[in-house]
């Protein structure tokens, strides 16, 4: 095992009664009723440029059916937005992702996380 897994199971012995109380306000939010976001919250505009700047596409803020993890980061006040590829084929045996558009997704996310974190 090499250092740095060394060093992450330590710290998750280390703040083991943090990290359960954590993970049970996620347990908890799981039973929440339906949650959103505001859609001018600045991340909004972050994620958007972003994806304009390397797809030449800005998404629009919409609703979108459940299926995501996002009401349990909101249930402990992290705003949280979705954003993700087509569903091609989603819920049959074809469900796939094309490569380039994942690699999209991942780019955008760590360049608005970048940018936002940056921000404060």
């Amino acid at each position: 095992m090499d250092e740095t897994k060394r060093q992450l199971l330590a710290w998750i012995d280390a703040d083991r009664d943090r990290l359960i109380t954590f993970l049970s306000q996620f347990v908890q939010a799981a039973r929440l009723a339906p949650s959103w976001c505001d859609p001018e919250h600045e991340m909004v505009g972050i994620l958007q440029a972003n994806a304009r700047t390397l797809s030449g596409t800005e998404p629009q803020p919409i609703c979108s059916l459940g299926g995501t993890d996002a009401r349990l980061w909101r249930a402990i006040g992290v705003p949280a937005y979705v954003y993700g590829p087509f569903p091609t084929g989603m819920g049959t045996g074809d469900e796939h992702v094309p490569i380039e558009d994942f690699l999209h997704i991942v780019r955008t996310h760590v360049l608005s996380a970048y940018d936002y974190l940056s921000s404060h």
